[in-house]
C-alpha cells in the first residue's frame, strides 16, 4: 500500500471579492495548505488536506462618516476532500486532474468609528476542481504544478467569491507493505539455479528452468546479454527434445492499456523467435503470451518497479525420463 505527503504553495485570485463602494480592492495574495492521501489504484489516489487561501481585502467609507477610511481583512480556510486522477505521459511526467469537495471557513474583520469592532463568520462547502503535473524526481520525491478552482467560497456574513489557486507542491511518497524494497541496479536478465538432474531408480527428473529478461521503456530490442542468458534454455531443449517452454511478455503501466498489451505480446514473439532460430524446435515446444500491464510484480509508482515489471518470463517445466530415454511425464 502507498501513501503521499506533500505541501504546496502559491498565488490565490478571488473573483469579484468586493462589494460596488469599495474604494480599493486586493484581488489576490499568497496561500498554500498541506496534504496527504492514498493510492488505491495505480492511477487513481484519494487525496485531502487543510488549505489557507489567505483572503481579499478593501477599503470603505465608514458606515454613516463618509469622511474616514476603514480597512476590511478576510481569511478563507478549509478542508478539501477529493479524487486524483494520472495519466503518464512519460516515466516521469504525469499529468493528472482532481475533483472534489472544499468545506470552507471565512471570516471578515473590520474596526468601524462608530460600531465597533467587527468580526463576522461563514462556513460551508463548494465544489472543487483541479489540474496539473507531477514530475518524479526519484523513488519518494515528486514535485506538482497544478491549478485548483473553488466554487463560490463565502457566505451571506463575509460575502461570496470564486477562488483560484496557482500553486508549485512537493510530495514525499512511502509504502507500509511487506514487500521487499529494491536498492540496487536491477540485471538485465536473472537465470534460476541450473538445472539439477536427480537420479531415482530408473527415472531421471529434469528440474523447471526460470529466466526473466528485462526491457527499457516501449521497447522489445534485446541485448547482447540477453544471448548470455539463453544458454541454459537452449541447452534444455537441444537435450532433451521432450521440454517445452512457456514464453510470457509484461509491461509497466506507463501509457494505454491497448498499446501495452500489443507491446508485451511483441516482448514475447520476439523472445521466441529467437529461440526458434538457434535451436530449430517445432512450434508445438513454444506457448508465447502476452499479459501487458497485468500481473505486475513490482509497484509502477517507482521507476526501479516499473523496470521490475518491463520483462518476458521464459519458464520451462519439470520433465521425467527414464533411463532408456522414454519421456513417464511432465
Amino acid at each position: 500500500m502507498n501513501g503521499i505527503s506533500g505541501g504546496k504553495v502559491g498565488w490565490v485570485g478571488y473573483a469579484d471579492p468586493c462589494t460596488d463602494n469599495y474604494l480599493l480592492c486586493e484581488h489576490s495574495d499568497v496561500g498554500g495548505g498541506i496534504y496527504s492521501g492514498y493510492q488505491l489504484l495505480d492511477w487513481l489516489a484519494i487525496e485531502g488536506g487543510y488549505d489557507n487561501f489567505s483572503g481579499p481585502s478593501a477599503d470603505y467609507f465608514a458606515i454613516g462618516d463618509s469622511t474616514q477610511l476603514v480597512h476590511y481583512e478576510s481569511e478563507i480556510q478549509g478542508f478539501e476532500l477529493g479524487l486524483k486522477a494520472d495519466l503518464a505521459l512519460t516515466e516521469n511526467l504525469i499529468l493528472f486532474g482532481k475533483g472534489g469537495a472544499f468545506f470552507w471557513e471565512t471570516e471578515k474583520k473590520a474596526n468601524e468609528p462608530f460600531f465597533g469592532s467587527i468580526d463576522e463568520r461563514d462556513n460551508g462547502q463548494s465544489l472543487m476542481l483541479g489540474t496539473g503535473i507531477d514530475y518524479r524526481l526519484g523513488e519518494h520525491w515528486s514535485v506538482r504544478l497544478e491549478y485548483q478552482f473553488f466554487d463560490n467560497v463565502g457566505d451571506i456574513n463575509t460575502g461570496g467569491t470564486d477562488v483560484h489557486f496557482v500553486g508549485l507542491g512537493i510530495d514525499y511518497r512511502f509504502s507500509w507493505s511487506e514487500e521487499t524494497t529494491v536498492t540496487g541496479l536491477i540485471p538485465l536478465a536473472v537465470v534460476s539455479e541450473p538445472e539439477a538432474i536427480e537420479a531415482k531408480n530408473e527415472t531421471k527428473v529434469v528440474s523447471p528452468l526460470t529466466v526473466v529478461v528485462r526491457f527499457v521503456t516501449n521497447s522489445d530490442e534485446l541485448s547482447i546479454d540477453f544471448q548470455e542468458s539463453l544458454h541454459a534454455v537452449i541447452e534444455r531443449l537441444q537435450d532433451h527434445p521432450q521440454s517445452k517452454v512457456i514464453i510470457s511478455g509484461y509491461t509497466d503501466n506507463v501509457g494505454r492499456a491497448e498499446d501495452n498489451q500489443m507491446l508485451s505480446e511483441k516482448r514475447a514473439e520476439m523472445v521466441a523467435s529467437v529461440i526458434m532460430m538457434q535451436t530449430g524446435i517445432e512450434l508445438n515446444r513454444i506457448t508465447v503470451k502476452g499479459f501487458g500491464e497485468m500481473e505486475p510484480v513490482s509497484s509502477n509508482d517507482t521507476k526501479e518497479g516499473r523496470a521490475e515489471n518491463r520483462r518476458v518470463v521464459i519458464i520451462s517445466p519439470k520433465v521425467m525420463i527414464n533411463t532408456r530415454s522414454e519421456v513417464l511425464g511432465k
